[in-house]
Order: C-alpha cells, then structure tokens, then sequence
C-alpha cells in the first residue's frame, strides 16, 4: 500500500472514531438522566411519578376519610367537619358542625350529582362543583379533590407539580388551583399528607355567593352567623379574633383526622 494512502487511512479512521465519541458524550449530557426531569424551577410534568399510587388508588374498592376542613373567600370564613365515603364507585360525602348551613350530604357518581340540604330537600345536578357552590356556596372542586386527596393529578386536565427533599410532592398545580401538602404521615401503611390547602385566584369580577342558615343566597358584604360577626373588605375575613388573608383567592384548607383504606 502506499505510504500516504495508509497514512491518511489511519489519521481518517482515528477522526472518524472522536467524532461518534464527541456525539455520544454531547447526547448523554444533553438527555436527561430521569424522564421525569426538571423543568423551570424544580417543576415537573411527568406522569411516571403517579403510577405506582394511582395503580394501588384504581385498586381500592371502599375507603374512608374524615377531616376538618375550612373554605375562606374575601366574602367567607366557614368550617366544618367532612366524612367522605367511596364504595362501588359511588362517592358521599357528609358536612356538618360549624357549617352555615346546617348539615349537607353529597353523593355522585357516574350517572349525576345530589345534594341533600338541611332541610332535606333533594337538588341535582351533573357537576358536583356547581352544586355545592348554588346550594351551599361552597366552591369546591369536589370531583377533582377525590384525586388530590390522594396525592395525585386529575385525570384529563394538564399539570405539574414540585417535589421536597423527601421526593414527596410538595405543590401540585391544575386547574388554576395550587395545592400543597405537607406533614406526610403513615396511614394504613400509606404515606398522605395530614395538611392539604388548595388555594384560587378569583377574577375581578367573580363572587363566591355568601349562604344564610336558611340556604338562600345574600349579597351584602358583611354577615351575621351564630352571633359572630365577618367583616369583608373584599381583601380578608374576620371571626373571633382571627383573620384570613385571602387576597382575592378562594382557599381550601383539609386537616386530616384519619383515613380508613
């Protein structure tokens, strides 16, 4: 062979062999090591992470839960105690104690909402959010929360969420609502969050109907309950001594008592 031909054979084989090295070395630095990567700010998208929970979720035939939980608007300062009940793919759900209201039972499922008020009274609907919020003036998304709870995603909306040190899911973000969690505890040999606050902005012109013991509607902007006193200025609530600041939000706030799995 000619002494320049195998000169240039070897010096082409040896470019030829760093240039695939270069490509591999710039793919792995470039791809990333886990599918469920961050994004801007630690946020993730990745529906990998809910597998395992949404498959031991999908599997459970009946569960329980019970809580206090309190709704706060620029317009409201309400608690209750809440039973949640799932059975047969039915949904009921229980809120009573402090409520304005009285006592209310909600049950769904697939084929429709319905409400029972404290008078008895049966109303129905298709969307249990919708309900609660005529009837009770509750907005809640009551459906979507059946997953949060849960620690997991609706099905069939977009979201993200941010994990903590602990790989547990600290914020979860879908539509518009921000849900944290926090004080993960062991129930039944799950790891839920004991404290769940799922918080809204409002749109400027949007207001959360404010309900009377007798389940109408008022508009005024402050309210007398039980002798108590809430004073709105469209920016916090105040009852016995203690403020909310909701600036323009709806908040949702769970503390959990127990979980029956």
């Amino acid at each position: 062979m000619n002494p320049c031909l195998a000169v240039f054979t070897a010096v082409s084989s040896r470019f030829v062999t760093s240039l695939i090295l270069l490509v591999m070395l710039t793919a792995c630095q470039t791809l990333p090591n886990d599918p469920s990567a961050e994004t801007e700010s630690g946020w993730r998208s990745s529906a990998d992470f809910f597998v395992e929970r949404r498959q031991y979720t999908n599997s459970l035939n009946s569960w329980r839960y019970s809580a206090k939980v309190g709704l706060y608007t620029p317009d409201l300062n309400e608690q209750a105690n809440l039973i949640w009940e799932f059975e047969d793919q039915s949904n009921s759900l229980r809120l009573f104690g402090p409520l304005g209201v009285g006592t209310v039972k909600l049950q769904f499922d697939q084929s429709g909402v319905v409400l029972s008020d404290n008078k008895g009274l049966l109303h129905r609907g298709n969307n249990a959010e919708q309900l609660l919020t005529r009837i009770v003036g509750w907005p809640i998304p009551i459906e979507a929360l059946s997953s949060w709870m849960f620690v997991l995603p609706a099905i069939g909306s977009p979201y993200r969420y941010r994990l903590n040190q602990d790989q547990q899911i600290e914020r979860l973000e879908q539509l518009g609502w921000l849900i944290q969690y926090s004080d993960y505890r062991d129930y039944q040999g799950q790891l839920l969050p004991r404290k769940i606050i799922a918080s809204k902005n409002l749109l400027p012109d949007k207001k959360v109907p404010v309900i009377k013991a007798k389940g109408t509607v008022v508009k005024q902007k402050s309210v007398a309950t039980n002798g108590k006193s809430v004073a709105t200025n469209g920016k916090s609530v105040a009852t016995n001594g203690k403020s909310v600041a909701t600036n323009g939000k709806i908040v949702v706030k769970l503390i959990t008592k127990s979980w029956k799995l």
